[in-house]
């Protein structure tokens, strides 16, 4: 294994990996090698790492911004320090593919986190997704969004002054954090069974569904 650490490549710059070798005699087949299983780490301290485009598997361990669509991936992992802004773009996966969230995953997509072909995590292919007991996934678009219908929410966060509307019935099982917007739930129900709901400027909309509160302590 060999490792390359404490490269500082500037904003616009680029990191090449080049190799030769030299041919040994012979006739028919060359001298050849492969280089496979690459991983890139980045840790900035100001900006977000922006990535896009084909990926095979990705792991976020730190900040990273997704700034054009993803496809391709067999797996995703957002780890407890990782926190994924996909902005409005998609991520699209390959067959028998996972994507686990155990960070933050922010998501501004006006179809919301999951569930359809134009939502964050597409549903083409039928990728396996874990929402892990750390895990939040924040609503923060700047247009009105859809909340995806989940029972497996650990943390959610609303924070769009449009607001967002339920699609179906969902469940929070952590802590519901209401920064801004409202959240219309429709004909639908809301059960939250998690042990923390805190608002700031946001609301929960109830007048024509349910809302539901499952935890006694």
């Amino acid at each position: 294994v060999v490792k390359i650490t404490g490269i500082n490549i500037p904003a616009t710059g680029y990191y090449y990996l080049r190799w030769s070798s030299a041919d040994i005699a012979g006739s028919g087949s060359r001298d050849e090698f492969a280089i496979d299983d690459i991983n890139i780490i980045a840790n900035p301290t100001t900006t977000l790492t922006n990535v896009g485009g084909d990926i095979l598997d990705a792991v976020i361990a730190g900040d990273a911004s997704f700034t054009s669509n993803v496809t391709g991936l067999t797996s995703l992992l957002v780890t407890t320090t990782g926190n994924l802004t996909t902005t409005d773009k998609t991520i699209a996966f390959n067959t028998s593919a996972s994507a686990t969230i155990n960070g933050v995953l922010n998501t501004a997509n006006l179809d919301g986190f999951s569930g359809s072909a134009t939502t964050t995590i597409v549903n083409t292919n039928s990728p396996t997704i874990t929402l892990g007991a750390s895990s939040t996934i924040v609503y923060n678009g700047s247009g009105a969004q859809t909340l995806s219908s989940r029972t497996d929410y650990k943390n959610l966060t609303i924070n769009n002054a449009a607001g967002l509307t339920a699609t179906g019935n969902s469940t929070i099982n952590g802590s519901l954090t209401l920064t801004n917007g409202t959240l219309a739930l429709g004909a639908n129900t809301l059960t939250f069974a998690g042990t923390a709901a805190t608002s700031s400027l946001g609301l929960i909309d109830a007048s024509t569904g349910t809302l539901n509160f499952t935890n006694s302590s």
